[in-house]
């Protein structure tokens, strides 16, 4: 399968060509003809006939997605008279450019960018809640992995794993055989079992104290274990007080959620880079007045009253 990377060049010149109309993304099909390596209009016109094709062939509705309307024509067979053009859907431009010859870098650009768009937009709010909480499980695992690399690289370290809890006991004020007991944990899979903030806040607390390690060593101070237990549980202490302060809730009296192994398996990551990616987006503002918003530009004019929806 393809990697779906796009360059921020890339991105970025899509998003400043795109348009809102009547609250819906899209783009006139006169600027994006250059952008995605086309040089005459009868080309990429041949190009969205196709795609017109193959988007009646798979049931869209192409009234609402390759929406005609005129364009200067500066042509001087023409004499000034409106030409053909389109307002087009992310959705037309995906058929546009999926069957594209992508050995060339514009067209390779533009599939990117609008089957990232395309599959964003399939991506449920569910599916990006999920997500980070895996992005934060996962940077909690390697956050331990690099805390042990560094307290074994400039302290004197015996016990990983007794680091590791003395930090977690700091956060929940008592032992973690206990908090996975109130919580109906199994023992040893406390991370796989609690929500995104927890989670965050394991993070924070594992990342603080690598870096007072780290800062400790540069000063010429040595841990021993019970030194590097004592300042893990100290910062994990830390940071349960701001979050007492913040949220009012004891992170030991956070709910248990359920397992992530079969959330890690359903998101591949490719999905969660998908979502890393782009933002969960927003509702455009909705025109004030009962008639449609119109494009600004000169040319872009549809020539139908009807609003479309992507």
């Amino acid at each position: 399968m393809t990697e779906l990377k796009i360059n921020e060049n890339t991105q970025s010149i899509f998003e400043n060509l795109k348009k809102i109309y009547n609250g819906t993304e899209c783009w006139d099909a006169r600027e994006l003809m250059s952008v995605a390596g086309y040089k005459l209009w009868r080309d990429f016109n041949s190009a969205i006939a196709r795609a017109i094709t193959a988007a009646e062939l798979n049931g869209e509705d192409i009234g609402r997605h390759f929406l005609r309307t005129s364009a200067k024509n500066d042509s001087p067979a023409a004499k000034g008279r409106p030409g053909l053009n389109y307002l087009l859907t992310r959705t037309a431009c995906y058929y546009i450019f999926q069957n594209g010859d992508s050995s060339k870098p514009e067209i390779a650009g533009a599939q990117a960018y609008f089957i990232l768009q395309t599959r964003l937009q399939e991506i449920s709010n569910q599916d990006r809640i999920d997500a980070r909480r895996v992005n934060l499980h996962n940077k909690v695992l390697a956050s331990e992995e690099s805390l042990t690399k560094i307290a074994n690289m400039h302290h004197d370290l015996e016990d990983a794993q007794r680091m590791h809890d003395a930090g977690s006991e700091g956060l929940y004020n008592q032992t973690i055989d206990n908090v996975e007991a109130l919580k109906g944990i199994e023992e040893g899979q406390l991370f796989n079992y609690i929500d995104s903030p927890e989670l965050a806040a394991h993070y924070f607390r594992i990342t603080q104290t690598e870096v007072q390690l780290e800062n400790d060593a540069y000063d010429g101070h040595r841990y021993d274990q019970e030194g590097l237990e004592y300042v893990a549980k100290g910062i994990g202490q830390d940071v349960r007080s701001v979050m007492r302060k913040r949220n009012r809730t004891a992170p030991e009296e956070m709910m248990a959620v359920g397992d992530i192994q079969p959330i890690m398996e359903r998101l591949s990551g490719r999905e969660i880079e998908l979502m890393e990616q782009s933002p969960l987006p927003t509702q455009p503002p909705k025109p004030t007045s009962d008639q449609p918003e119109k494009p600004q530009e000169p040319g872009q004019i549809p020539l139908f009253d009807e609003p479309f929806v992507n």
